[in-house]
């Protein structure tokens, strides 16, 4: 059944939220954008060592310095912006299906939001560019003044445990948001099988071994998928006249 179909069946939704759907389907876009250049970023550029040693730590506060724009994109520096991104989107899906699936996107939404406050604690890219600056100055007291112990501290943070709640978190809030959009008649089953298949692969987290970075390779296929669908959904949603 087609989108348009679809529409035709779908309950009123609310004609104050139009704004937040179109930015909703503005930043689905964009975050779908910022995911593929990430991606490319990652061939081109790979991820330095992030194990939590003392000399992976130096490595990266040695090439902060020398090359912080290219170590921001190393570091998931981006990835910020794309968490950003992703509370617009969540918030115009709440907007979208709290009428239809109430008991589904409050704790959809309620944990999707969690899993980015956890997410923008520990991702490393600003806070070893601000390390590396003090690293810079310190020359071979650096170790001692605490430094690289410091960046080691932001390394284990960012394999700990509040990055890998919020890996499993998120792919939950992903899982019922989608269950959502596959009973709610406002969005195609597509978009959620979709969101389901995403959500289900981001349950084995990226931190577990090889196993865990094929699926989160892996998950970026219905990832981006889903998102595309999303914000055409949205933009339509934002241009349907009043009453339709």
């Amino acid at each position: 059944m087609t989108e348009t179909a679809r529409s035709a069946e779908s309950p009123a939704l609310d004609e104050s939220f139009k704004p937040l759907y179109r930015a909703g389907a503005v930043a689905a876009f964009a975050t779908v954008a910022v995911t593929v250049f990430q991606i490319v970023a990652g061939i081109l550029w790979p991820p330095p060592d992030f194990a939590p040693t003392a000399s992976a730590a130096t490595r990266i506060l040695e090439m902060a310095h020398a090359d912080p724009v290219l170590t921001f994109l190393k570091l998931d520096g981006l990835m910020v912006l794309d968490y950003l991104l992703l509370i617009v989107v969540y918030l115009a899906l709440y907007a979208a299906l709290k009428r239809t699936s109430p008991s589904l996107m409050l704790p959809g939404t309620a944990l999707a939001l969690v899993a980015i406050t956890l997410y923008l604690g520990t991702n490393p890219a600003v806070t070893m560019l601000v390390l590396a600056g003090q690293y810079a100055t310190a020359g071979s007291d650096a170790a001692a003044s605490g430094i690289v112990p410091a960046a080691q501290a932001v390394l284990v943070n960012f394999q700990g445990t509040a990055f890998l709640v919020h890996y499993v978190v998120m792919g939950i809030a992903g899982m019922l948001v989608a269950s959502a959009m596959l009973r709610g008649g406002v969005f195609s089953r597509a978009t959620g099988i979709a969101g389901l298949l995403q959500g289900a692969m981001m349950l084995v987290p990226v931190t577990f071994g090889m196993v865990g970075l094929i699926f989160a390779l892996g998950s970026l296929v219905p990832f981006i998928v889903w998102f595309i669908l999303v914000g055409k959904r949205l933009w339509r949603l934002a241009a349907e006249p009043a009453g339709s």
